[in-house]
């Protein structure tokens, strides 16, 4: 009897390639300037520190909190609690980067939600040199515009 043995990567956050990141292009993009505070707490123990955005319509109060844990990584959720998650659609691999105390970063997210219907958020440096996290949120309602409203916990907006 022979066994025969794969070595294979697993990434947790690939996921399919069916569309083109609005990163590369520039289309309907906003930007936040978000600053972590000099007390984030001790990666031992999760701590999510929230960004509020809501829907600019006037038929619509929709609202999404993601969530920036202190040992990395964006999480999404539809509650101000962050008790019910939102399915995430990653793109690409990337490994999760801690947030530094006391250092500024660049939020930037997809403003308008186009025919594919997802909202995008790439979380990356000051100067935008590396990216902490980048996320896709599949959205259920096209058409829709999104707004950064607030940060909150260990982080602030500029």
């Amino acid at each position: 009897m022979k066994l025969l043995l794969f070595s294979m990567i697993a990434c947790g956050q690939t996921g399919p390639l069916r569309f083109i990141s609005p990163f590369k292009c520039g289309n309907c993009l906003d930007t936040t300037d978000i600053v972590t505070s000099n007390s984030i707490p001790d990666s031992m123990k999760v701590s999510l520190a929230r960004l509020e955005f809501c829907e600019t319509a006037k038929t619509s109060n929709g609202k999404i909190w993601l969530a920036l844990g202190n040992s990395g990584g964006l999480l999404a959720f539809s509650d101000s609690l962050l008790n019910k998650p939102i399915l995430l659609e990653k793109r690409i691999g990337t490994p999760f980067y801690k947030p530094m105390r006391s250092s500024a970063y660049k939020l930037v997210y997809t403003s308008k939600i186009g025919p594919d219907s997802y909202f995008a958020c790439h979380l990356v440096s000051e100067s935008g040199e590396f990216v902490l996290d980048e996320i896709f949120l599949c959205m259920p309602n096209q058409n829709t515009q999104m707004k950064f409203k607030k940060a909150y916990n260990w982080i602030s907006a500029k």
